[in-house]
């Protein structure tokens, strides 16, 4: 449970260490997109929004992203939703082998159990095959928030890797989206000494 944002999840985790690790890739979606990218059935796809549990304490504020159920106003026909919100290519060749990359974001799901889902995966071969990290039906990640949840997880064998790297959130609905969906905040890469 993350009740208030700190500024950096890898304090909440690290601790006083955390003062030892290198920032790679940060992004609140305060400004933008911050080079992610989005493929969606969906008519308005993933979207910045302040709404909803936006409001909520856990996250940096004001914007999060957001698919699912309209909480900006924008009308949704509730059909079947698939979208999938892509992280900029990360290219780990020059990180130590003995250092671990770590990646970390802030989320809130109010998905309908048993129906709609969320995953979070990584590519290693720039885009080519992907490999699930974490589900909203498999553990890690909730399928009912009640508060922002903040997740962090390590990778030991990115350093040097060759192709580029790149993490996706994906959302998949059956034929009607019930609740309000996922949201997404404070996603974060950092190296820290191994």
């Amino acid at each position: 449970m993350n009740s208030e944002y700190k500024g950096s999840n890898l304090e909440q985790f690290y601790g006083s260490a955390a003062s030892n690790a290198t920032i790679l890739y940060t992004n609140d979606f305060e400004s933008g997109s911050g080079g992610f990218t989005q493929v969606s059935d969906a008519p308005h796809g993933w979207q910045r929004t302040v709404l909803g549990p936006a409001t909520l304490d856990g996250h940096s504020k004001p914007k999060v992203v957001h698919f699912g159920k309209e909480v900006n106003g924008i009308p949704t026909d509730d059909s079947l939703k698939t979208g999938t919100f892509f992280t900029p290519k990360f290219d780990f060749s020059k990180v130590l082998p003995h250092d671990v990359v770590s990646i970390s974001f802030n989320y809130f799901n109010k998905s309908e159990v048993g129906f709609d889902f969320v995953y979070f995966s990584v590519s290693l071969n720039n885009g080519k095959t992907w490999q699930e990290l974490a589900s909203s039906n498999k553990g890690i990640l909730k399928e009912q928030s009640t508060v922002w949840e903040t997740v962090l997880l390590q990778f030991p064998d990115l350093s040097g890797n060759a192709d580029s790297v790149q993490f996706a959130f994906q959302f998949n609905s059956d034929e009607l989206v019930v609740h309000q969906g996922f949201f997404v905040d404070d996603f974060e890469i950092a190296t820290l000494p191994g």
